[in-house]
């Protein structure tokens, strides 16, 4: 199977494929992506209002993904536009120009603040409110997660492996955390996440680390994977998927490495599954659902990590992160479809493509109505409004 991911070689960003081989120096062989069937859809998806942003290149594709907060959607593009949208009609409250080439996700600080990154590793605080530019910071490189922030302290994750700890009121650094870093990584966008006077975040040497959030001190850290093999692609063990944080455990997985369950106050290891993992998880109260890097769909047990379902009929289709949707779990894939599952048994329910064009499509968190948002490789962004369908 082959997925396009971005890495980084030596500091240098490029688009690899990533591919398993029968030994080394043989011939790439591409799995075919598995053929969608018919099904007997239960819910309806109906389109509302769209709306397209400036993507840089395939480096920084759905990198930079909208933040979504109550009513209104905020996005910040490659060419430095940010803007708030109402999430009922796409209506623009305030844009404003930063003349930056903005480069991550947008975070959300208090009720007041917007967080971003740039290219050129600037990290900027503007208000909610009207688009105004409260300060801006410096961290060591370019900043593709999301920053993060934890009691008064934005954390963020910059691609060189580092962490830093930046003031809420002025932006002043007040401390750095350094991770070792492999010749070889993914591009990644898994954010750091929060709990009470901690900050956990994974990196590219296949640990999971937690820092005080006042210094930057270690408290624990989990290896939940181990480079193995002898080329740098084979040792390659990133975490990139961002942590989920549910009743006391963290939930995280590595690409070459685990599905793991750790107690976030200790690190200490409550169960884990091999498995390749670069998207990030969702979890509810009964599962955590994951998928791997063949684009297979599992949920697993909360508690124990016992396979619950796996859904194989997305094959080599690179499927998004999966997003809990009304009581159903939604993928994307490379084709532009999304597909809905049954959360009990992962059996599809839905189908839909709501772009024309064949495009990857991602998905972001519901917005306050429950109306999901579609994103496309590409920069463009849809609401759709999801319904079942009565039954005759």
């Amino acid at each position: 199977m082959i997925n396009k991911r971005v890495i980084v070689l030596n500091g240098v960003a490029v688009v690899l494929s990533l591919a398993l081989t029968a030994c080394s120096g043989s011939k790439v062989v591409k799995d075919a992506p598995a053929v969608l069937l018919d099904i007997n859809s239960e819910l309806s998806s109906r389109a509302g209002w769209s709306a397209s942003f400036d993507v840089q290149d395939d480096r920084h594709a759905q990198a930079q993904r909208p933040l979504i907060v109550g009513e209104t959607i905020y996005v910040a593009d490659a060419s430095g536009l940010v803007q708030a949208l109402s999430a009922d009609k796409g209506k623009t409250h305030w844009s404003v120009e930063t003349e930056l080439r903005l480069s991550s996700s947008l975070g959300g600080g208090d009720d007041k603040l917007l967080l971003v990154g740039g290219h050129d590793g600037e990290v900027l605080a503007i208000s909610k409110q009207d688009g105004a530019l409260k300060w801006r910071s410096q961290v060591s490189s370019e900043v593709l997660a999301a920053p993060t922030l934890v009691g008064n302290v934005v954390v963020v994750r910059s691609i060189d492996g580092k962490l830093a700890g930046l003031d809420l009121e002025n932006g002043q650094r007040l401390w750095v955390y350094e991770s070792s870093v492999p010749a070889l990584t993914l591009h990644g966008i898994g954010q750091a996440v929060g709990y009470r006077n901690q900050v956990m975040a994974g990196f590219s040497d296949g640990k999971v680390v937690a820092l005080s959030v006042q210094d930057g001190r270690v408290l624990w850290q989990a290896a939940i994977a181990v480079p193995q093999g002898r080329s740098e692609l084979e040792r390659l063990v990133d975490v990139d998927a961002t942590p989920v944080i549910k009743n006391g455990v963290l939930y995280s997985a590595a690409f070459q490495g685990r599905l793991v369950a750790l107690d976030v106050n200790t690190g200490n290891l409550l169960w884990s599954r091999e498995m390749s993992v670069y998207e990030s998880l969702a979890v509810d109260d009964v599962a955590v659902y994951v998928t791997d890097d063949k684009s297979s769909v599992w949920a697993f047990d909360l508690r124990s990590g016992t396979p619950l379902w796996k859904q194989l009929g997305l094959f080599a289709r690179d499927v998004s992160a999966p997003v809990l949707h009304q009581g159903y779990l939604a993928v994307g894939d490379f084709d532009g479809y999304i597909h809905w599952l049954r959360l009990d048994d992962g059996e599809f329910i839905s189908r839909s493509r709501p772009f024309s064009s064949k495009e990857r499509v991602v998905l972001l968190q519901p917005d306050a109505s429950g109306a999901l948002y579609a994103l496309s490789v590409k920069g463009k962004l849809k609401k759709l409004r999801v319904e079942k369908i009565a039954k005759k």
